[in-house]
């Protein structure tokens, strides 16, 4: 006698569709800085867990594939792996020839703080002259 499959999990567990983890966010928007440089540079998010798997820990790079797909890390993300929010995003120093300069932690709150402090470092000044300088080197 073949046994049927009986669903015994809540109707409640299902893919939320209106809110995006900060993974996703991450990955959509390093696929729009690829189409924004006719993939010149690229963005690269890689995940990881910390802390005996109690924290999920994304970096996002940008690459070059014409430069033998160098990696510079842009900044990092971490959250409690069953929760988004807070997060902390790391801000790695720009510029390796001032290593005294000290990493600058942001705490988030929201979804839309998130958003809004991403759109701060994608258009800073230092982050935008690194891709530029990426750019020019690639199409050499």
């Amino acid at each position: 006698m073949p046994t049927k499959n009986i669903d015994l999990w809540p109707k409640s567990i299902q893919a939320l569709p209106k809110e995006l983890s900060p993974v996703a966010i991450l990955r959509q928007q390093a696929s729009l800085l690829g189409q924004k440089t006719r993939n010149l540079v690229e963005g690269q998010v890689e995940t990881r867990t910390a802390d005996f798997q109690r924290f999920l820990h994304h970096s996002f790079y940008l690459i070059a594939p014409a430069l033998d797909f160098y990696k510079y890390p842009l900044f990092e993300v971490e959250h409690l792996a069953t929760y988004w929010y807070p997060l902390t995003i790391t801000m790695l120093p720009l510029d390796a020839r001032t290593p005294d300069e000290q990493v600058k932690k942001i705490e988030i709150d929201s979804e839309e703080k998130f958003m809004e402090e991403l759109k701060n470092i994608f258009a800073d000044e230092e982050t935008v002259g690194v891709i530029q300088k990426l750019i020019a080197q690639s199409q050499q």
